[in-house]
């Protein structure tokens, strides 16, 4: 069978045949491999490709594509820092601790293994998506006592359906207590949550998107006018969220490679978005008209990227592979700072984030061992670069596929196979 892909090809290789009287030659082709000689073409069609460029030296094709490649590189830079110059707003850090410890502040059972974590911009809910096709919404009560600000309402918790198969991905509007949802069952709903003062009042169902792919990743633009999603398949997708319509970039070359698109994020204010593809490349795109303005490729050795975070303040991306590695780059010259964590043969899933408001991230790896899962969770400080914090003991022998910062508190929220939903809260010991 030919590949679909070079079907024209070949037919224009026995048009050709046919033009210089190579008549049998081209029957017992197409004969054998069922493909006919396109006779729309003008005559001498593939000759006269071959005589334009195919006796240019290799020397001459090899220095052009160089250049050619400079400058395009050299372009994209640009582009980066212009859209960087006038999008920047800062974003006051808080200290870095002296010493950093951990604490379990809650922990909420869910009734099937979990996948995807989310929280609200205002804090007041936190959603939990997995195996089961539901979504587990808790809402939370402000305390404002000294090692916490809120704590969870599991008595007013409500469960979301519409899905008939795994979530995978969830987010919400950044202005609005919507919340998006979607899964391997290509279908992306949107829910109305009624809350208010902890508690849960009423849910319902806005719409639903149906797509072709499973959804992989989501993230509303900071407009909360736009969703963007990463699928099984390497085309992006920006869906307007009033009109449900599609949109992406009109240059397909552009795209990823192959494979799906498995984390995605924008930046505060949502001038670049960032992609991350199983084709093993970073992509970053002008989100105004969706154009790809550069591409950092084989980013962790030619292994698929599994997650990617851009920090508040634009200086930093973070990115996890599935080699198990974790990279820092800085933004603003387009360069790898360094890496965390090493290569290993048994890595299933690396994932990162940062911590909002605060130089440190943090990463979480699953290892299979005989066919057991377990996961690995480290701290990090972005200012030395240097191991802050082993988490691994706050979770066990479970898995943690997902996990976010918490939007206004150091402390991460997290989504596992053991059902659970765990806050870790970071802190100094000696305050």
């Amino acid at each position: 069978m030919v590949e679909p892909e070079r079907l024209f090809f070949y037919e224009a290789l026995l048009q050709q045949l046919v033009d210089d009287g190579f008549e049998d030659a081209a029957a017992l082709i197409e004969s054998k491999y069922k493909v006919k000689p396109n006779s729309m073409l003008r005559k001498d069609h593939l000759f006269d490709i071959f005589n334009k460029c195919g006796y240019l030296s290799s020397r001459v094709l090899l220095e052009s594509k160089l250049n050619e490649e400079e400058d395009v590189l050299k372009c994209g830079k640009n582009r980066v820092r212009e859209v960087l110059s006038y999008t920047n707003v800062p974003v006051e850090m808080n200290p870095d601790l002296n010493e950093v410890s951990y604490r379990i502040m809650a922990e909420i059972l869910n009734h099937k293994p979990s996948r995807c974590v989310a929280q609200s911009h205002d804090c007041s809910l936190v959603a939990v998506g997995g195996v089961s096709g539901s979504v587990r919404v808790i809402p939370f009560i402000n305390v404002l006592n000294k090692r916490e600000k809120r704590k969870p309402n599991t008595l007013s918790t409500n469960t979301l359906s519409g899905h008939i198969e795994q979530v995978d991905a969830l987010d919400f509007h950044p202005r609005k207590n919507v919340l998006a949802s979607g899964g391997i069952d290509n279908t992306i709903i949107f829910h109305d949550i009624n809350t208010s003062n902890g508690f849960i009042y009423s849910t319902s169902e806005m719409k639903r998107i149906n797509d072709m792919f499973s959804i992989r990743c989501m993230k509303f633009h900071p407009c909360g006018d736009f969703l963007f999603a990463g699928t099984s398949n390497s085309i992006i997708r920006l869906y307007d969220v009033v009109t449900s319509k599609c949109y992406t970039s009109s240059k397909t070359t552009h795209q990823h490679k192959g494979g799906g698109i498995n984390g995605c994020d924008f930046n505060l204010l949502g001038s670049l978005l960032f992609t991350a593809g199983s084709d093993g490349s970073i992509l970053i795109w002008d989100s105004k008209n969706l154009e790809c303005i550069y591409s950092m490729d084989s980013a962790h050795s030619d292994l698929p990227v599994i997650s990617i975070k851009c920090d508040v303040n634009n200086h930093y991306l973070l990115s996890s592979g599935l080699n198990g590695i974790t990279k820092l780059y800085d933004l603003r010259m387009l360069k790898e700072i360094t890496s965390y964590g090493h290569e290993r043969n048994n890595c299933i899933r690396t994932f990162s984030t940062f911590i909002n408001n605060y130089n440190y991230f943090i990463t979480f790896s699953v290892l299979s061992d005989n066919n057991l899962n377990h996961s690995e969770g480290s701290l990090y400080s972005i200012n030395n670069s240097s191991l802050v914090l082993d988490i691994t003991s706050a979770f066990g022998q479970t898995t943690i596929w997902d996990a976010l910062s918490s939007n206004d508190e150091f402390s991460v929220i997290t989504a596992s196979e053991d059902s659970k939903t765990q806050i870790i809260n970071f802190y100094d010991p000696n305050l």
